[in-house]
């Protein structure tokens, strides 16, 4: 019996993988470019759309633990990442083209059947829902009809990129955060500087935004509080985009000199002929970007390779329909992985699709499905989807990024430095996922 993978992004992909590895035939439906999105670039496989980086690697991180994870369970994404990354300091950064590339040669290869259409109606067992935050407007019509649940939704927003040629190097300084390896260039941005940048955000004039009907007053956004347009941190407080993305610490110039505030850029390839801005998404007009990042020491010529924009994401409300592993209720053999599911981040998507090819091919196998350990990351952030979860300050359940604040308390005596309490979540995590992986292969 064919399956059924529907998206072709990041948990689409890693879900029609372990679907492959396993011996199904796998049908992948992929959209696009038939119908586009307003925010993806061409028709590739696994395409990051709002950042190139997959964030940070190390134990201590949640992120990097959640890939430890997702890597004992036989990640394909994971594996292509570590394949074409580029240095980033402490993060998993890839050049986005070649990512996209490899993944879809690789399940080519595998055998994958590419389907390039629009699915409008509710899919049949076995499948695994993976359409993504963009998901087509017929088929999230369609989805929320048969499963009797609301549509949520928030507001994302990318980052511009500009050429590397366009930038003055002699003001725009190389640099790693607290001495690590000068991946990065930084702009460094005086008192003065910063509270003028700041006021520009906040009156300078901000784009329609895709997949809304009609304009809204910008109080009736529902955005991510994970990832927030610049302009948002800005209208909180003075000092909140100093304590967030352009925050100075550990960042000085070879010479020793500190600043205020820092804007880093981060490469988009191999070769460095494109940067992107850190933690700078945002919705305002093409034509205030350029006056807004241009009035910058070092950006004054930049060149766009692409602006900033916002779209609309939608999910599903996972508390009413799913279990923690992400089957539908009552829908045997139907699952939903990424961030249809309600799980924020490209890891998250990449961990949840393969959860879900697992636990479709156990189905398939006559087997129940399983829950991940309540100690893993992956298991926290599937029964905090599929629980009460965490609510948006409208009231309604708000999309998950992993993070230690999800796991049960360590045993024993109290950790009291806080990165080596997070290596031991990490540590305690990849023991029990490598019982895991035996028990949901098996």
């Amino acid at each position: 019996m064919p399956v059924t993978i529907v998206g072709g992004g990041l948990a689409g992909c890693e879900a029609a993988w372990q679907l492959l590895r396993r011996g199904h035939r796998v049908r992948l439906l992929e959209m696009r470019p038939s119908v586009e999105t307003g925010a993806h670039d061409g028709d590739g496989l696994a395409q990051l759309v709002c950042s190139n980086s997959l964030k940070g690697k190390g134990l201590s991180s949640a992120h990097g633990c959640l890939k430890a994870e997702a890597t004992v369970l036989g990640s394909l994404l994971l594996e292509v990442a570590g394949e074409v990354s580029i240095p980033a300091g402490g993060a998993l950064a890839v050049e986005r083209a070649a990512f996209s590339a490899a993944v879809e040669e690789r399940l080519l290869k595998a055998g994958v059947e590419l389907v390039r259409e629009e699915l409008t109606e509710f899919p049949a067992f076995p499948v695994v829902i993976a359409s993504g935050p963009l998901t087509s407007p017929a088929l999230m019509k369609s989805l929320v009809k048969e499963l009797g649940a609301e549509r949520l939704f928030f507001h994302d927003a990318t980052a511009p990129v500009f050429t590397t040629e366009s930038l003055d190097l002699k003001r725009v300084f190389a640099a790693g955060r607290h001495g690590q390896a000068a991946d990065y260039l930084n702009v460094g941005l005086n008192k003065e500087e910063y509270l003028r940048f700041r006021e520009q955000l906040i009156n300078l004039p901000r784009a329609r935004v895709h997949g809304v009907e009609e304009e809204l007053a910008d109080n009736n956004f529902a955005v991510f509080e994970g990832c927030l347009p610049i302009e948002v941190l800005a209208e909180r407080s003075e000092d909140a985009l100093r304590y967030g993305p352009l925050r100075p610490i550990g960042l000085r110039t070879p010479a020793g000199e500190n600043f205020y505030a820092v804007l880093q850029l981060r490469a988009e390839d191999s070769t460095r002929t494109r940067y992107n801005l850190v933690g700078c998404q945002t919705r305002l007009t093409p034509l205030a970007q350029r006056a807004l990042f241009r009035s910058l020491p070092g950006l004054e010529q930049a060149e766009f390779v692409r602006y900033g924009r916002m779209h609309r994401n939608s999910y599903l409300n996972g508390y009413q329909l799913l279990n923690p592993t992400l089957e539908l209720r009552g829908q045997r053999g139907i699952f939903v992985a990424g961030q249809l599911s309600g799980a924020e981040g490209y890891t998250e998507a990449i961990a949840t699709g393969l959860l879900a090819g697992l636990n479709l091919d156990r189905r398939l196998r006559g087997l129940d499905p399983l829950t991940p350990p309540a100690v893993s990351l992956l298991g926290a952030l599937t029964r905090t989807i599929a629980g009460k979860g965490l609510l948006h300050k409208s009231g309604v359940p708000a999309p998950v990024n992993v993070n230690f604040g999800l796991l049960p308390p360590l045993n024993g005596p109290k950790v009291k430095k806080k990165k080596e309490r997070k290596e031991a979540y990490s540590q305690r995590s990849q023991a029990a996922m490598h019982v895991f992986r035996y028990g949901i292969n098996n």
